[in-house]
């Protein structure tokens, strides 16, 4: 979970684990787009984990990165488990809802819980499409667009 996350509403126990359903990981997918990685849901304990996180810092440490259409952590994690995904070694799930949407976890069910404040919205404070947060009290909104 990205430091910019803020979770606003207390959650419910195996809420998160719940999401993977067997998966080696869980990610908010986006269609034509890379992942977005702010706050992703990882089996710690399946066979490949090792093999995944070292092939990951692989490629920051040999530069391998650079082959990548933009050098972004997210682009890097996709590529990586996109290797893995190929060989049958792990299988991946989405989180998002609309794979559409730039900012899936605001209208995810995580986001009844978690409010990913990337970009601009830090300056709010909160994400204004966070259909979710937007309804729960004791929240007040500024005029934030």
């Amino acid at each position: 979970m990205d430091a910019d996350c803020i979770p606003y509403k207390p959650i419910p126990e195996n809420f998160i684990e719940g999401h993977l359903n067997g998966a080696y990981m869980a990610l908010f997918k986006r269609r034509g787009y890379f992942s977005e990685c702010g706050f992703w849901i990882v089996d710690g304990s399946h066979p490949q984990h090792t093999a995944v996180m070292d092939s990951w810092l692989q490629m920051y440490e040999s530069g391998a990165f650079k082959g990548l259409p933009n050098y972004t952590d997210c682009e890097m994690l996709d590529a990586t488990l996109r290797s893995f995904e190929k060989r049958g070694l792990i299988k991946t799930v989405s989180l998002s809802k609309n794979e559409k949407d730039m900012h899936p976890l605001a209208t995810s069910e995580i986001g009844r819980y978690i409010d990913h404040t990337k970009g601009a919205r830090k300056v709010c404070g909160y994400s204004p499409e966070n259909v979710h947060r937007l309804s729960n009290e004791p929240y007040q909104l500024n005029d934030c667009k």
